[in-house]
């Protein structure tokens, strides 16, 4: 009687431990079936990327950096207030009087940090070239500052004229080689010689991790933010892409140093970015 009774205990061990191992396969099946999941989502947006870059690059830029901007730069506007540190410490390090460059200005913020220099902002978008030019009217606003609507790619600026330049968070929305070395080119060429450049872009060795370099990222419109086209009833935010390139360590680095005239004095990695400090040689 007592060998079966263990004979029975044993099968229902037995059966537990097989419930086990079903629950542990089943929980490792799941996990596979999302990772396939993201990898799938990944390539759409991958084939996305690929598909309207053979169309036109410019055009591409225009949809899905651009064009989305437009659509978030009040909710945008209300999540970039801070300096980072860096930028900070950079601009107001200048001398009285210098003139400093924002290149892709956004809402303006790097504008208004210190009253004793001037800075123009140039943005291409509309938009958030609006807002950051409402703000630097305000009344209680003491700061030296213009806005202008600007291409990066074609600067409406004289050659030698800045003492500072700064390029923060834009040279990654430049979808080919090319575009990214035409950036740099106009970001140099409006930097007078001896003058200091600042470029950050996001880095690939970011703590979020993406198999791709070139990928779209998501911005969650939130309702307030939403006009009467994107408006649908019920609906609390809408899902918009930007494109971004993420940069590897050193790859910026590679097309800084195609430049002759400029010296690379630093490449560092702060808050999943690269940061690029550079000088334009002065003239012999």
């Amino acid at each position: 009687m007592e060998k079966e009774i263990e004979k029975e205990i044993e099968k229902e061990i037995e059966k537990e431990i097989e419930k086990e191992i079903e629950k542990e396969n089943q929980n490792e099946i799941e996990k596979e079936i999302e990772k396939e999941i993201e990898k799938e989502i990944e390539k759409e947006n991958q084939n996305e990327i690929e598909k309207e870059n053979e169309i036109n690059a410019d055009d591409f830029e225009s949809k899905f950096v651009n064009q989305t901007y437009s659509q978030i730069a009040e909710h945008f506007n209300q999540t970039r207030k801070k300096v980072w540190p860096q930028v900070f410490d950079f601009i107001s390090n200048s001398e009285c009087g210098s003139l400093v460059a924002d290149i892709g200005c956004g809402n303006g913020k790097n504008c208004r940090v210190s009253e004793n220099i001037f800075t123009l902002g140039s943005d291409r978008n509309e938009e958030l070239a609006k807002i950051a030019n409402n703000l630097n009217n305000l009344p209680t606003c003491q700061m030296k500052t213009s806005i202008i609507i600007d291409d990066n790619l074609n600067l409406s600026l004289r050659s030698n004229f800045f003492d500072k330049v700064i390029s923060i968070a834009v040279l990654h929305h430049f979808s080919t080689i090319d575009r990214r070395i035409l950036a740099l080119q106009e970001l140099f060429r409006i930097t007078k010689p001896g003058g200091h450049i600042l470029i950050t872009v996001w880095a690939f060795e970011q703590k979020k991790k993406y198999e791709k370099q070139d990928v779209m990222i998501p911005w969650k419109l939130q309702k307030r933010f939403f006009n009467q086209k994107q408006l649908e009833k019920d609906q609390e935010q809408i899902e918009l892409k930007r494109y971004y390139h993420l940069f590897y360590k050193g790859e910026l680095k590679e097309l800084i140093e195609k430049f002759e005239n400029i010296n690379l004095i630093s490449e560092t990695f702060n808050s999943d970015n690269w940061v690029y400090l550079c000088e334009k040689k002065k003239q012999q």
